[in-house]
């Protein structure tokens, strides 16, 4: 990351996007939020002029979840809103199921649990997708289905 900022040396375009994405999710778990916006926000404007509809409905979904943790619930309906429609007519589950993840945390703090247990079902059925990819001995198949009941997920 020095070496990105102090010379300016470009990465390929999916390490960027990845590396901002990651110190985003750290930021957020870690509750440094002024950071967490920071990263997703970067994340957003590189991936923003791509053809990247993948990468551009997780910045949806990041920046989603940094205005719900930073208390605004206006901006996270707003970013939900952009992310589901970035999603739509695509087939991105690595995007989808953590937009839907994202719905989830922003219903259920808006008080609508009917919506929250729509984006609920949604999430689940993209992360059984996934795990059918794998062996039922494989330790990411395993790992995926964790995700349907890790705090958030249910």
């Amino acid at each position: 990351m020095q070496r990105l900022n102090s010379d300016g040396i470009m990465m390929d375009y999916t390490i960027y996007a990845q590396l901002h994405h990651c110190l985003c999710e750290y930021s957020l778990q870690v509750g440094d939020i002024a950071q967490a916006r920071t990263s997703a926000t970067k994340l957003y404007e590189y991936v923003a002029p791509a053809p990247d509809r993948n990468h551009l409905a997780q910045a949806h979904g990041l920046l989603t979840r940094v205005a719900l943790a930073a208390g605004d619930l206006e901006e996270a309906r707003a970013e939900l809103s952009r992310a589901l429609s970035t999603l739509e007519d695509a087939d991105m589950p690595l995007a989808a199921w953590r937009v839907y993840r994202a719905g989830v945390e922003v219903c259920e703090s808006l008080g609508e649990p009917a919506e929250a247990a729509r984006y609920r079902a949604r999430f689940e059925d993209v992360i059984r997708t996934l795990a059918g990819n794998f062996e039922p001995d494989d330790r990411l198949r395993s790992s995926l289905l964790a995700a349907l009941d890790a705090p958030g997920a249910r």
